[in-house]
């Protein structure tokens, strides 16, 4: 749960807009679970105008280099947006 906590601190430092999806044995009723599963999912204006000051966090989720933790990050693009395509 600690894990948890201190990605939410740094996503709500950084001021990153999104979700967080949590999954993985961490949800699940095992006493401790092997790790903390998470996605991210940013909206696709997020992704074309983040400051600097994101960078860092938002490519550690992105690589997967955070210990003890699967992370992703995903960017949602609505069928209404200008990056959608079919």
């Amino acid at each position: 749960m600690q894990l948890l906590e201190q990605i939410v601190e740094e996503c709500e430092r950084a001021a990153i807009r999104g979700a967080i999806w949590v999954g993985g044995s961490f949800m699940s009723t095992a006493p401790q679970p092997a790790d903390l599963d998470i996605a991210l999912c940013e909206p696709a204006d997020a992704v074309r105008n983040r400051p600097d000051s994101q960078s860092s966090l938002l490519r550690r989720l992105a690589e997967g280099t955070i210990r003890s933790c699967d992370s992703y990050l995903i960017t949602a693009v609505l069928p209404t947006g200008p990056g959608y395509r079919r």
